[in-house]
């Protein structure tokens, strides 16, 4: 009697992958052997592949991790995909198994990550040997001045026809117009929202100079000369002795030590500089900010340092004192906050554009930090950690990009999607037409949107406030105006955690920028 078949010989029979011969050979023309292979045999490996659409990027592709923080946000709502990266052809392979969400992402063809557009196809054996030419963009047109008559599916159907169609890249027209059949011509006017970015370098439209092909940079200055440069430009202060103190450590001072020292509100870049020595001061000259410090905290104490009646003094700084550096934030933070912590981003930058400070009661670990981002863990005596991203954007759209694409890739690394996440504060950029105070900014440009979509993908909402609309304000008394650049922005699993938390937005004192208090709400404890 033959012993039955093993779990391991019944997996190799299920699973047998053994060619063998299924049709005869024949000679072909060249002399070659040749088959026929019914158009079924495709048909029946191109079912197992509908799931997958293929991306093409139109430029140079960005780091694969942005894409897979990216996709998984945007199509698979926080599950990781199947991604398959190609960089030799700037493409990548994704797999969508939901058909409802794969017709949607077909329609809409044009996406981005970050400033890289890409286009959408359905994969086949034809596309994964080349790219296919990008033959039209799709992008929204807003038609102003169509008379009422003309609002159905027909006459809309006249008037959009003024605009898409054409070529491959149709000039936008900014007025079109219309006759009547009486010979009045009426116009319209055309507005795009969101106009692709357009290459300098080779005149193409969808992407930028920076990710075109064909561009190649400028070499770099030599190394030699930037040390040379450097060693001036720091040559007045190196006959100054420092003694070095590990950041994010308590410092005790003595009574004795000088306490005549200015801090600035907390707002985009705190200056902080010793008094000048001469007995008769000069003007004030303004002071410009460079850094965040967002108070979070439940209730101020009333022995707060920061709240006093005399009036701060305001000395008058050189432009080389200006900026706090490395060696010289020990000692100037030690006279004004003793007994705190701090920390800052002078490894990513060496002006310490963002700086914190902080008490006992609270406990601080930094993530990671960059030029324009430190985020950190806050976690509070009795109650739920926070992640806290300290902003300070760059005033060049080019930059503000990368801080874009940074954030979406700290929500992948931390996964943020679930815990209590708070961003702030200097943004640099304006979201809604409203944010602005020239009338002429009536909708919405190509830089809102970005830094909508991008808040979109981290799920990032502005927190009710209380105080000024307009946070910043350009501080010229012959032509003021105002903006918000200041922002609080939560996630939902914070709103939940914190539900009566309120930022408040505070009158500049002699900064341009509102300084923001959050009260979360809770008490800390008074002992232990």
């Amino acid at each position: 009697m033959t012993a039955p078949p093993s779990l391991v010989e019944r997996i190799r029979r299920s699973e047998d992958k053994t060619l063998r011969r299924l049709a005869p050979l024949s000679i072909g023309a060249t002399g070659r052997p040749r088959v026929l292979i019914p158009d079924s045999v495709f048909q029946k490996r191109a079912e197992l592949h509908k799931d997958f659409i293929i991306c093409y990027f139109n430029g140079k592709a960005p780091p694969f991790n942005q894409i897979q923080s990216v996709f998984n946000h945007m199509w698979g709502k926080g599950k990781r995909l199947e991604i398959h990266n190609n960089p030799l052809n700037h493409s990548a392979i994704v797999r969508i198994q939901s058909e409802y969400l794969r017709q949607k992402i077909f329609d809409k063809s044009i996406w981005y990550v970050g400033d890289s557009m890409f286009h959408i196809a359905q994969w086949s054996s034809a596309h994964s040997k080349a790219t296919p030419l990008l033959k039209a963009i799709k992008i929204w047109a807003h038609l102003t001045g169509v008379p009422l008559d003309l609002r159905h599916n027909e006459g809309l159907s006249f008037v959009s026809g003024l605009v898409g169609g054409g070529g491959r890249y149709k000039t936008a027209f900014d007025v079109v117009d219309f006759e009547r059949e009486d010979g009045e011509v009426v116009e319209v006017s055309v507005h795009y929202p969101r106009v692709p970015p357009k290459c300098t370098h080779c005149q193409e439209l969808s992407h930028i100079t920076r990710n075109c092909l064909s561009y190649t940079p400028p070499p770099n200055e030599p190394e030699g000369a930037k040390k040379k440069a450097h060693v001036n430009k720091t040559a007045p202060a190196q006959n100054k002795k420092y003694r070095p103190v590990t950041q994010g450590t308590k410092v005790n001072h003595s009574k004795s030590a000088p306490t005549n020292a200015v801090i600035s509100d907390p707002a985009p870049s705190t200056r902080i500089a010793a008094p000048h020595p001469s007995p008769t001061l000069p003007s004030p000259t303004p002071i410009k900010h460079t850094s965040h410090l967002t108070k979070l905290a439940s209730k101020p104490s009333s022995s707060n340092l920061f709240q006093t009646t005399s009036p701060i003094p305001r000395p008058s700084l050189k432009r080389s004192q200006s900026h706090i550096k490395q060696p010289s934030l020990t000692p100037i933070l030690s006279n004004l906050c003793p007994n705190w912590r701090f920390t800052s981003n002078h490894l990513s930058d060496p002006d310490g554009r963002i700086i914190l400070i902080w008490r006992d009661s609270l406990k601080v670990q930094v993530l990671s930090q960059s030029r324009q981002c430190i985020t950190c863990i806050l976690s509070f005596p009795n109650n739920h950690p926070v992640y806290y991203s300290a902003i300070y954007a760059s005033n060049l759209s080019s930059e503000r990009v990368d801080l874009w694409a940074e954030l979406i890739q700290l929500q992948s690394t931390y996964n943020l999607y679930s815990s209590c996440w708070i961003l702030g504060r200097d943004l640099n950029q304006i979201i809604h037409p409203t944010e602005h105070p020239d009338p002429n900014v009536n909708v919405p440009g190509f830089l809102m949107y970005q830094l909508r979509d991008c808040l979109t993908q981290l799920g990032l909402f502005d927190l009710r406030y209380v105080g000024a609309a307009h946070t910043w304000t350009n501080s010229q008394p012959s032509g003021p105006y105002s903006k918000k650049m200041d922002m609080l922005m939560v996630n939902s699993s914070f709103v939940s955690t914190f539900p009566h938390a309120l930022p408040t937005f505070l009158p500049p004192v002699f900064s341009d920028h509102a300084p923001c208090v959050l009260d979360l709400p809770f008490s800390l404890p008074t002992a232990g």
